[in-house]
């Protein structure tokens, strides 16, 4: 119990902190996590009740997003979003792969790493663009898009790198997943629409509270409905947010979304700080980090340069911030 108040109070205490320092809070909580964690002090040990809480965080984070974004501005960022998502999976891709090549690592294993930089972490993406007051920008709008097509795509270049590797490859079943979790998506999508249409003809006899507790059990469960058909917690999340907001109006899902923005201030900080807990620090000491470290190097200077050149900036965030979230975004990778 007592490393569950140490999280709590320590995340909430760097939520505070964020805007004063211009950094995110998802970057310090990250840090925070390798600190506590097993690798140095030792006052955190990662299990089930904080991942369980850690989820419950980050599905409402991404249900937030989702309710404040809108479906029409997400459309509009649906083909940039696409070209970045493709984009970025092709180049880690391709970067750890060769990396791994080069450094006499077997091709097996090299496509194993290539395909794990290949990922990208959605809810530290959002967590940052929301504290940065990028969230319903353009460039937010792009990102966001870019991560869940990231997030979907990135399960299959999974299964299908283990597919071919294994022997057990078979392109049908990899179509008939594909055709299901679509189908699953626009579900939990027109779904939630209908659910938020008919809260908000309802809207004048349901008291606040009933209504954010109501919505949270809904995110809560479409994100078990997309788990459980091989799809992240958080893809169920974001669409079931996105479609709710749909459904209640414009001032209502900010209204809703700011309420349930309490509950993420209180259990993102869970998934954050365990992402920095369960880092193995003894990888830093092999030969190859070296040339990994200097392979990604140039991430953060090309993240600034892009944030220099838009005059889309948030009011808590400066370019060092956001260059600073970059350089932790693809660390989890």
């Amino acid at each position: 119990m007592e490393d569950i108040i140490l999280i709590l109070l320590l995340g909430i205490g760097l939520n505070w902190v964020s805007p004063r320092v211009s950094i995110p809070a998802a970057a310090m909580q990250v840090l925070l996590g390798v600190v506590i964690g097993p690798g140095l002090l030792g006052w955190v040990l990662p299990d089930d009740r904080m991942r369980l809480l850690g989820e419950v965080g980050v599905v409402l984070l991404l249900g937030t997003a989702g309710l404040h974004l809108g479906l029409g501005p997400l459309a509009r960022a649906g083909w940039a979003g696409l070209w970045v998502a493709v984009l970025g999976i092709l180049f880690s891709f391709a970067g750890g792969y060769g990396f791994a090549l080069w450094w006499t690592i077997p091709h097996p294993e090299a496509i194993y790493i290539g395909t794990a930089l290949a990922a990208t972490s959605i809810g530290i993406s959002v967590e940052v663009l929301r504290q940065c007051g990028l969230l319903e920008s353009r460039i937010g709008q792009v990102v966001v898009a870019a991560a869940v097509v990231d997030d979907i795509l990135a399960l299959y270049l999974l299964a299908l790198a283990h597919g071919v590797l294994s022997g057990d490859f078979a392109l049908w079943r990899v179509a008939l997943s594909a055709l299901l979790a679509f189908f699953v998506v626009a579900a939990v999508f027109w779904v939630a629409r209908a659910l938020g249409r008919l809260s908000a003809t309802h809207r004048r006899s349901n008291a606040g509270v009933t209504r954010i507790g109501g919505a949270v059990e809904l995110l809560l469960a479409f994100a078990w409905v997309t788990d459980r058909v091989g799809l992240s917690l958080v893809v169920g999340g974001f669409f079931a947010g996105l479609g709710l907001g749909e459904g209640l109006g414009e001032r209502a899902r900010q209204d809703l979304a700011r309420g349930i923005e309490s509950f993420v201030l209180v259990l993102a900080p869970f998934f954050f700080v365990l992402i920095g807990a369960r880092a193995q620090l003894s990888f830093l000491t092999e030969p190859a980090m070296g040339c990994c470290c200097l392979g990604y190097s140039w991430w953060p200077l090309s993240a600034r340069s892009s944030v220099d050149s838009s005059e889309q900036r948030g009011p808590e965030c400066g370019p060092p911030a956001f260059s600073s979230a970059s350089v932790w975004s693809h660390a989890v990778r």
